[in-house]
């Protein structure tokens, strides 16, 4: 009967015009008979399934009724091994189809000694294809015949998943059989001993630069989370066990849980024939080997909802950039009814609530951070299928994160008993379907993000998916959210983890009973901020006359240039490609090199104490509420470097006068407010001492522009860190308003699609009424010298301890750089030429990784013009392992002599031509007002010839490889050579 019942879905299968489609209906043997007497070719098909039956195996039958509600329009199939795919055409989409591959295995699937397995897998799907010998990532040939770039290349592991990723031109059939061969070797990778090995270094790199200097800090939150939630992982002894794991051990791991049944293909784009792609997806999946029993995967969630409550205080090593005391709590409210039913499409609506509360409660919580001198921050994160737990994070100093967790668990309290008001309520749906309209279901990643939801986190798809819950939502009353909130907030935690200094240990009786007394607190309701109706008063307004202005010409860029009767110049470019914002630059050659070497902190830290602390009668707080409620993107920044004072901004056009009157006020009206002064200098001790960049690579370019005197650039890294100690209000108020004083010494350049009739009466009343004085600060004597290089070439080590830093350096920084005086004027081509190189050298940088034997991650190459100091910068930065320093100065010195003695492979130039150069000298790129401002500003600020955007085009497209060697010859030479390496003092990396 089983036979027949094979043999039945065969016949049923041709019937249909979807060959794979399996009706399932009782059976009717007279119609299988004429079904018999019809198509011959079926009894080869059947012998072929009663073959592959009576061995044990399902061939190619399949289950096309996913398991899940799935929207109709999406073609879904799941093999007889259990491999599953999703096809999905997009009519509005880019012109690429999006392939991806799924592999449901990720970080926590690792056990503690398989630490980063998952991860290395990842990396050697690149390199361990067995129809890909030269890594995909490395053979620009292959990539150009397809019409891809590197870029159309992905991959990465999360937490319960790994997935890659193959863009492809959707009308290259070539392509898209690449990417399923490709896909399809990942299922059977030749893991080679040699590979797994060579990758090791790469893996270890990669942790030391995206943790860059918080490396200590990042290994304690994730043993405090190993401690607090089961499968998470416990990276504190990475290192070691990155040196000691052995291939079998990673072979074994990807044998266990790369199998069919966990694996599935999407493709997503402008799709023209499903049932073709389809066959060829069923042709190259199908011959995989089912696997007989299927891995069990520890049940990590029902282990964490039924396992004991936890309480874990780790103690944090102190890190001597100061006297930092941050302690962070982590607070975990579980919630075992976000995984019941899951698949049930009712849970949609229900996980909605939880994505508006993720809105509301962090907005909440961020209105609680705007008052000056409240030094904590917090943030709330809502339960998932696999975390199912409601998560609060508090951060604040030691002596106050007891009332900062006390304001954030009166603030839950708050909502949960006296929810929200109607016009509340109706802002936060409101701007929630706006939201969702903004997700544009006719995009590619509106589908891939569902459907890996779908695949990955077993959550349902029913059709209409986003038009229903939008529905759903408008229709959604006060009473029914407020309701929703009573039921699901909670501010009693199951789980609390504390990272704190070292010294520094909470006990839980303590934690508790702050929690307690919160509880027992009275709590009023919530009293909204008022939004400014204004930034000027009409008072304030009336007073600014429109001055007068005189009318020099069109420039040779097309814009027209005035100058106010304040002397200001301004520069109106209309010229652009954008027909709703406008962007603006102010600038003065003014700077802090006008002030003593002791000001200079003070100087250039002065706009950052202004605009924390605001303009006019509006704190920074009002002023951001003001722009959030009125404007359209409004973004505006003014500086004060060493040789410049300026201003940056952009804005939609209808909110062009908004950003003059703020210009005009943080001119002529800064606001001066002590608290908001020391707020400034905690928040930036605090930003430097526990940064969210590399301090260290930070630290290093610091250093090797201080050897050279190039002041061209603020510093960052422990440099800033202290100065933000030397600063002081009074002497930056004093400088800020000197350096803003006088309008003479300033050029505006305002580009966008805009009326100059229009704008220039605004320019009128706000720019023409900044101030004049009579004695002009550029008649004092300037500090600032001309940069001399040094003699070349050169080798200089650098370590972080004698400029006061810290922290210890598991590696070494190595840069290598070409420098040389510019010939003044600068030409655009010359410049041109710079970037070229520049980016063919950072092409063969990345090929380092591939060609030798060496753990390289963080590389990066470039070329450009340093304008402010007048030299040319060709660099190459390297993130190295110790013992591996010098081979890779052999081999950067090996790869730059190439490029000056040899012309580059062609298909290397078409690779770093198609995918870095031609996009970014195309003639919209360069017509948009961004561009413009750019290119306005070289040329009135450093005299730089105007090129109109086709002749640097055509430039652009006539360069040749034999132009890359004439580029390297000049500018490439042993005589413009200097080394530079950063590390522990005594060359403790090394060792």
């Amino acid at each position: 009967m089983k036979v027949i019942e094979l043999l039945y879905k065969v016949l049923a299968a041709k019937e249909t015009s979807e060959s794979v489609l399996l009706f399932k209906q009782p059976l009717n043997m007279y119609k299988i008979t004429e079904k018999i007497k019809g198509y011959k070719y079926v009894f080869q098909i059947f012998l072929f399934v009663v073959i592959t039956s009576m061995n044990g195996q399902e061939g190619n039958v399949l289950d096309n009724g996913a398991p899940l509600s799935l929207d109709p329009s999406i073609r879904y199939g799941r093999l007889g091994n259990g491999f599953t795919y999703y096809i999905k055409r997009v009519e509005n989409g880019p012109e690429k189809i999006n392939m991806r591959f799924y592999v449901k295995v990720g970080n926590n699937y690792q056990r503690d000694e398989e630490l980063d397995y998952a991860h290395a897998i990842e990396h050697l799907a690149f390199k361990c294809a067995n129809d890909f010998p030269v890594n995909l990532l490395n053979d620009p040939g292959l990539l150009n015949s397809l019409g891809m770039g590197k870029s159309d290349l992905f991959a990465q592991t999360w937490n319960y998943s790994t997935w890659y990723r193959f863009d492809i031109p959707s009308n290259s059939e070539n392509a898209f059989n690449t990417g399923l061969r490709w896909f399809t070797n990942i299922t059977d990778l030749d893991l080679t001993e040699e590979a797994i090995l060579k990758e090791k270094g790469p893996l270890l790199q990669e942790i030391v630069f995206r943790q860059g200097d918080n490396l200590q800090k990042f290994f304690a939150k994730t043993k405090l989370k190993s401690l607090l939630i089961p499968c998470s992982n416990d990276y504190s002894d990475f290192f070691k066990l990155n040196k000691e794991y052995t291939p079998e051990t990673l072979i074994d791991f990807y044998k266990k849980w790369y199998q069919p049944d966990r694996m599935a293909i999407v493709l997503v784009g402008d799709i023209k024939n499903i049932d073709k792609i389809e066959k060829k997806v069923i042709d190259n999946f199908s011959s995989m080997n089912r696997v007989k029993t299927p891995n069990k995967w520890l049940d990590c969630v029902q282990e964490y909802l039924t396992g004991e409550k936890h309480f874990v205080n780790m103690e944090l090593d102190s890190i001597d950039r100061g006297s930092s005391k941050e302690v962070e709590f982590f607070l975990y409210h579980r919630k075992p009814e976000i995984i019941e039913n899951l698949e049930n499409e009712q849970k949609i609506k229900e996980r909605l609530y939880w994505k508006l509360l993720y809105k509301l409660i962090n907005h909440r919580l961020n209105e609680l951070e705007k008052t000056y001198g409240n030094h904590f921050t917090s943030s709330f994160f809502p339960p998932g299928p696999y975390v199912p737990a409601m998560e609060l994070r508090i951060r604040s100093n030691v002596n106050t994160i007891g009332k900062g967790l006390n304001k954030v668990l009166l603030t839950l309290r708050q909502l949960k008993k006296f929810g929200l008001e109607q016009n509340e309520w109706d802002e936060l749906r409101n701007n929630y379907i706006l939201l969702m309209d903004k997700e544009e279901t006719d995009r590619s990643a509106y589908w891939l993000e569902r459907i890996q939801e779908h695949f990955v986190y077993g959550e349902a798809l029913p059709g209409n998916n986003a038009i229903d819950l939008k529905k759903w939502l408008s229709k959604l009353s006060l009473h029914e959210f407020n309701a929703a909130l009573g039921r699901i907030i909670s501010y009693d935690p199951d789980d609390i983890g504390i990272v704190a200094p070292k010294g520094t240990r909470f006990t839980e009786n303590q934690v508790r009973g702050w929690i307690q007394q919160a509880q027992s607190q009275s709590v009023a309701p919530f009293i909204r901020q008022e939004v400014p109706r204004e930034l000027l008063s009409e008072d304030q307004k009336s007073t600014l006359k429109l001055r007068g202005y005189k009318v020099i010409g069109t420039a040779s860029s097309g814009a027209k240039e005035i100058v106010l009767d304040n002397g200001m110049k301004v520069i109106l470019d209309t010229l652009t490609n954008s027909k709703d914002r406008f962007y603006l630059h102010g600038f003065s050659p003014n700077g802090a090199s006008c002030f003593p070497e002791k000001a200079y902190f003070s100087a250039i830290n002065a706009p950052y104490i202004v605009q924390n602390s605001g303009a006019g009668s509006l704190n920074k707080f009002q002023i951001n509420s003001y722009l959030k409620e009125h404007a359209k993107g409004l973004w505006i920044r003014p500086y004060i470097n060493y040789n410049e004072t300026g201003i940056k901004g952009n804005a939609a056009i209808d909110d062009l006068e908004m950003m003059l009157q703020l210009i005009y006020l943080y001119f002529v009206h800064p606001r001066e407010d002590e608290n908001a002064f020391m707020d400034w200098k905690i928040q930036e001790e605090n930003r430097h001492l526990h940064p969210t960049y590399g301090i260290s690579n930070q630290d290093f370019v610091v250093r090797i522009r201080e050897f050279l005197k190039d002041r061209s650039k603020v510093p960052e890294g422990t440099r800033r860190l202290h100065g933000i100690r030397q600063s002081e209000m009074g002497a930056a108020y004093e400088i800020y308003r000197e350096l803003h004083g006088d309008a003479e010494d300033f050029t505006f350049i305002v580009s966008g699609s805009f009326s100059v009739e229009e704008v220039l009466p605004l320019l009128q009343k706000y720019l023409g009424n900044l101030p004049v004085r009579s004695n002009s600060i550029s008649d004092r004597t300037r500090i600032a010298k001309e940069v001399t290089l040094p003699a070349s070439p050169l080798y200089k080590q650098f370590n972080p301890h004698t400029m006061g830093a810290g922290y210890k350096m598991k590696n070494i920084f190595y840069y290598r750089k070409y420098l040389s005086k510019v010939d003044k004027p600068m030409h655009w081509k010359e410049l041109i030429d710079i970037e070229v190189l520049g980016y063919m050298l950072n092409s063969r940088i990345l090929d380092l990784r591939f060609s030798v034997e060496a753990g390289l991650y963080d590389m990066t190459a470039f070329g450009t013009i340093n304008k402010k100091s007048s030299f040319y910068d060709i660099g190459i930065l390297l993130n190295v392992i110790p013992s591996e320093l010098e081979m890779l100065r052999k081999a950067c010195q090996s790869l730059v002599k190439e490029l000056r003695d040899k012309v580059v492979d062609r298909e290397v130039f078409k690779d770093v031509m198609l995918n870095n150069v031609y996009p970014k000298y195309r003639i919209n790129k360069q017509h948009h007002p961004a561009r413009r401002v750019e290119k306005l500003y070289d040329h009135y600020r450093f005299n730089e010839k105007w090129a109109i955007p086709i002749e640097i085009e055509e430039y652009v497209k006539l360069l040749t490889p034999e132009d890359i060697r004439t580029s390297a010859r000049k500018y490439l030479k042993e005589d413009n050579l200097m080394e530079f390496t950063f590390e522990d003092e005594n060359g403790n990396s090394r060792k």
